[in-house]
């Protein structure tokens, strides 16, 4: 089953040559939003739930499905980022990292199948290399489709937006999407911690949250804690954080990037991650 959760556009909405896609994937969901470079505003946004077999072209075929109907996917961009939205990636120093090794590197930690392909991100700012894995057919969909894409995973775009932003640092900055969390904590412009974290329960993710401060030596009372992705200041999962963390914020969207009028009502630490992908060249 192929659902969209949302579309916001403007009934005049047109491609020009200032403007800039990008997209964030996963296995389940699909999201992408259109940045006017000139005016440094999201002019479009729409996301997509996807439920299919695993059968092989069953993920493609719904890609497919979802750029046919689309009135943002379906156009030509003359630049596109794609953000795979995944846990299974690696740092390697630019001092040790060797190109022809990076598939070692990553087993080291993940186990790569067949049906997935990896691909390298250069962190300048850390001097580090982010290995990651995405899927075969999602690759494929976007080599067929796209003129010109480039990848940026997501853990990279978090990092990057932390270490630019001097109002996300010295925090605990974590990234929800549905049943995994992503934690980026950078102190003093320096990155102290990343990792991802899948969970089943609300109190298994607590579980996680309060080892990270334990680990760190934070003190739950006063190190600020700052939430972006899938969750709401009305949910059980926000409800038991704050009865722990005392200190607790919604990400803003960055000062560089304005949302369009018609786009009020969205909550921009929803989609943190891809309104920030434009700012982390």
């Amino acid at each position: 089953m192929i659902t969209k959760t949302l579309s916001l556009t403007n009934q005049s909405f047109q491609i020009s040559a200032g403007q800039v896609l990008a997209v964030k994937i996963s296995m389940d969901a699909v999201e992408f939003c259109v940045l006017d470079s000139a005016k440094k505003m999201v002019v479009a946004l729409e996301s997509w739930n996807i439920d299919v077999a695993e059968e092989i072209g069953a993920f493609a075929n719904a890609l497919e499905k979802i750029k046919s109907d689309s009135s943002i996917l379906n156009k030509e961009y003359a630049r596109t980022l794609v953000i795979p939205d995944n846990p299974y990636y690696t740092f390697i120093p630019n001092t040790l990292f060797i190109e022809t090794e990076a598939r070692k590197y990553f087993e080291f930690t993940h186990i790569i199948s067949s049906d997935e392909i990896m691909n390298v991100d250069n962190i300048a700012e850390l001097a580090v290399k982010n290995i990651y894995m995405l899927p075969f057919e999602a690759d494929g969909f976007f080599r067929k489709s796209l003129t010109q894409f480039e990848y940026r995973h997501l853990t990279t775009v978090l990092i990057k937006a932390v270490l630019k932003s001097k109002t996300l640092q010295d925090k605990v900055l974590v990234n929800f999407d549905r049943k995994r969390m992503d934690i980026v904590i950078a102190m003093a412009g320096k990155l102290k911690f990343c990792n991802s974290f899948k969970f089943e329960t609300d109190e298994d993710m607590l579980y996680f949250l309060l080892n990270v401060y334990k680990q760190l030596g934070f003190d739950t009372n006063m190190m600020p804690l700052v939430l972006n992705g899938e969750i709401e200041k009305e949910s059980s999962l926000f409800n038991l954080i704050y009865k722990y963390v005392r200190n607790v914020s919604f990400a803003e969207n960055a000062d560089t990037i304005k949302l369009a009028p018609f786009m009020a009502t969205v909550r921009p630490h929803n989609y943190f991650t891809l309104f920030n992908s434009f700012t982390c060249e």
